[in-house]
């Protein structure tokens, strides 16, 4: 249901664009959900056992595949932040959540790749 929903509005964002000749860039959402233990440690609170986190990681990582998906189907740029920052502790304050390190990164990464769309 969750992907399901997500998916309708990427499709609609998408629409809205095309009715109004406007060029879409979606982005993937960057995360450190491969260092699980840290994740659980980090999550310790919210998800009692393993199978609820994994079950949150899972979708998590499902919605940045169905971006991929989305963008390859309508030929739209992506910039790939999940693949494209490193999953490193140093630029996440949280599993979601960049440092100021991380976020220069990122803003680095979006730059590159809006300037290079307007050349």
């Amino acid at each position: 249901i969750i992907l399901n929903e997500y998916s309708k509005s990427i499709n609609l964002f998408i629409s809205i664009c095309e009715i109004y000749n406007i060029k879409p860039v979606i982005m993937t959402q960057f995360n450190l959900f491969n260092n699980f233990e840290y994740v659980k440690q980090e999550y310790a609170d919210i998800y009692q056992d393993d199978d609820q986190l994994l079950k949150f990681v899972e979708i998590y990582n499902s919605a940045n595949n169905l971006l991929r998906e989305i963008a390859l189907e309508n030929n739209i740029i992506i910039i790939d932040l999940d693949k494209k920052i490193p999953k490193t502790t140093d630029n996440f304050v949280d599993a979601v959540h960049l440092t100021n390190k991380g976020s220069k990164v990122v803003s680095e990464i979006v730059t590159e790749s809006l300037i290079k769309l307007v050349k």
